[in-house]
C-alpha cells in the first residue's frame, strides 16, 4: 500500500515477519481498542516481506493525531501519510497502517490481500461493466448520462 514510502529499511525473511506481526499487531488493537485491525494476508511460500499491510477499522477516530501515536509508541523516525495511510518505519522495517470505514473493512480485507490478486479480480469485473476495488463489487448503471 505503502510501496517504498520509508527509506533504510530491510526486508524480512518469512520467521521474522511473523514475529513482527504478533508484536505490531498486539500494539495496534491495544492502542485502539474497540476497533478491528488485521494483518493482510500475503502468499504463504512467500520468503520475504519488505513491508507489513494493516487495515485499522477507523470509526469514531477523527481528531486523533495519528503521527503523533505512532512516533511516541513505535519509535518511529519517519512517518509518510499518503491520504488514509500511514507508512512508517520500525525496527528497520516499513509498517503501513490503513485507515478503513467499517462498512468497506471486510471487502478492503479481501480485496488487498494476496498481493496483486485485487486488482487482478478488479480488471476482471471492469469486463463485465463492474467495479471491483476495497468498497466491493459494484455495478456502474448508466442512464443516458448519468
Amino acid at each position: 500500500m505503502g510501496g517504498n514510502a520509508v527509506q533504510n529499511v530491510r526486508r524480512y525473511s518469512a520467521a521474522e515477519y511473523s514475529l513482527l506481526v504478533e508484536e505490531v499487531l498486539g500494539k495496534v488493537r491495544a492502542l485502539f481498542p474497540g476497533h478491528r485491525a488485521e494483518v493482510l494476508q500475503a502468499f504463504r511460500q512467500k520468503e520475504s516481506f519488505g513491508d507489513m499491510d494493516i487495515l485499522l477499522e477507523s470509526f469514531d477516530l477523527s481528531g486523533i493525531n495519528f503521527r503523533k501515536i505512532i512516533v511516541r509508541n513505535f519509535n518511529a523516525t519517519q512517518v509518510v501519510v499518503n491520504g488514509n495511510v500511514y507508512s512508517f518505519d520500525y525496527r528497520e522495517f516499513q509498517i503501513d497502517l490503513n485507515l478503513i470505514s467499517p462498512s468497506n473493512f471486510d471487502s478492503s480485507m479481501s480485496y488487498f490481500a494476496w498481493n496483486d490478486l485485487g486488482n487482478f479480480m478488479g480488471r476482471i469485473a471492469h469486463k463485465f461493466g463492474f467495479k471491483y476495488g476495497h468498497e466491493g463489487l459494484v455495478y456502474v448503471f448508466r442512464d443516458q448520462s448519468h
